[in-house]
């Protein structure tokens, strides 16, 4: 994919020689900086040059908005006036790449952009794979769901939300009935479509602010906002087990059916620390079980050490 570059000013016989010199590139000209933010609030520019004098909008001021609304841009300022103060401006407020004095040479402006895309690309490459690292080290790989560490960055978050707004949370610790004899009967990759159908529903079960994790193995934890009563509590519980619950049907067409034992506890009414909150939710768990299966139990099964 072609970088895409913006070429802003207002001369138009300027645009003209941008049109000509760089006509292989990916372009987009503007005789406005007002215009331009505008074009930039809508789509994003890896290259931006822009010259300085400019009617409403000098071309440092654009240059700074312009770094606050594209910050991975690279800028690139042109100007006929070589006033050292105008540079340092423009480096500092807009962390220009490159000031070039006009008139500007054709070659040593196309050198000049060519460098700014190499630097795009260069930082491109390490911001892409600092998020994906990023996302290897916090996501299960199987389901995609967050892991066990995503899961305890999460609960900071919450417990930081009952700090500043007292905004109870729950936490759901899930484990599912049946599942150990479906994979020793039809092998490991059924047993992951199973695992993955299941991530999908409690996906589906829950909101867009709640936070779903697989700590491994047929375990699940959910972190869900706002529940405020054992009663709430336990109207989730009843959506999570109808909707596990549902025959699951494989690609190879078989129909296979799992339960869940739910363990919940709510913060900070049994814990007031993430980990023991987690520890009480999976203490519930075997007592879920000992009902005999998809079925939950709230709270106060953890037995406090002598």
């Amino acid at each position: 994919m072609k970088n895409r570059i913006l070429f802003v000013d207002d001369d138009k016989f300027i645009l003209d020689t941008f049109r000509r010199t760089f006509r292989d590139l990916d372009i987009t000209l503007c005789d406005s900086p007002i215009k331009a933010l505008e074009m930039m609030r809508e789509e994003a520019f890896d290259v931006v040059v822009s010259d300085y004098k400019m009617p409403k909008m000098d071309g440092v001021e654009f240059i700074r908005r312009a770094a606050e609304t594209n910050p991975n841009s690279v800028r690139i300022m042109l100007t006929g006036n070589a006033d050292l103060d105008i540079a340092v401006r423009a480096v500092n407020e807009g962390s220009v790449f490159k000031f070039l004095q006009k008139p500007c040479d054709r070659n040593i402006l196309r050198k000049t952009v060519e460098q700014a895309m190499e630097k795009f690309n260069s930082e491109k490459e390490l911001r892409d794979a600092s998020e994906e690292n990023y996302y290897k080290a916090t996501h299960d790989s199987l389901t995609g769901l967050a892991n066990r560490f995503m899961l305890q960055e999460k609960a900071g978050d919450y417990i930081d939300n009952w700090n500043r707004y007292q905004k109870r949370f729950a936490l759901f610790y899930m484990d599912l009935d049946k599942f150990k004899p479906i994979n020793d009967t039809y092998g490991h990759h059924i047993g992951d479509e199973v695992l993955k159908e299941v991530a999908a529903r409690l996906l589906k079960t829950v909101r867009a602010t709640d936070t779903v994790a697989r700590l491994g193995g047929d375990e699940f934890v959910i972190l869900a906002e706002n529940v405020k009563t054992e009663e709430e509590a336990g109207a989730l519980a009843k959506k999570i087990i109808t909707a596990v619950t549902c025959p699951i049907y494989t690609n190879n067409d078989l129909a296979l059916e799992v339960g869940i034992s739910i363990g919940i506890s709510i913060y900070p009414e049994h814990a007031e620390q993430y980990k023991l909150l987690l520890e009480e939710a999976d203490a519930c768990v075997y007592k879920s079980k000992e009902k005999g299966g998809s079925a939950f139990t709230v709270g106060g099964c953890r037995q406090e050490p002598q």
